[in-house]
């Protein structure tokens, strides 16, 4: 397996337990996904990407809809807010998830494993819905988790 589909299958994995696990969100989570080698991503509303250099270079992105964003900043909040609050507290919900994520992965990533060197960049956002192309001679992967009626657009791309 390369490690583009280690990356996004760790991440798929981990992203569906934190979700269910570690945020009791109340979705039907459909735990069959798979990774798919493509040309371009199409990401929803809410985007965050982090980078990876040293050893490992490439991008890993998050997208959610808008309404995922906002139940996933509820269940991050303890006590009472008001809708606007979390409204631009969901903004910021979907880097949260995506560094808690990769953050959890990173150590059992075979290259980092075999005593490879791996940083990772401060999570940055982007207002979507918008679509990213392959570079070119670059890899794209792309996971889609299911989530009720909504999605989890991960990626992983160099």
């Amino acid at each position: 397996m390369s490690y583009h589909k280690e990356i996004l299958e760790k991440l798929s994995i981990r992203t569906i337990s934190y979700f269910k696990d570690d945020l009791s969100m109340p979705y039907d989570i459909d735990i069959n996904f798979k990774i798919e080698e493509v040309d371009k991503v199409d990401y929803l509303t809410d985007i965050a990407f982090i980078s990876f250099s040293g050893d490992l270079n490439g991008t890993s992105g998050m997208s959610i809809s808008r309404q995922l964003a906002f139940d996933i900043a509820k269940a991050f909040v303890y006590g009472e807010m008001e809708d606007d609050e979390i409204e631009e507290l969901s903004r910021e919900s979907v880097k949260e998830v995506l560094n808690v994520v990769i953050g959890n992965i990173i150590s059992d990533l075979e290259i980092v494993q075999k005593g490879g060197k791996v940083d990772i960049s401060v999570p940055l956002n982007i207002p979507g819905p918008t679509t990213i192309n392959k570079k070119e001679n670059g890899k794209m992967f792309v996971s889609k988790l299911k989530y009720n009626d909504t999605s989890v657009i991960l990626s992983y791309f160099t």
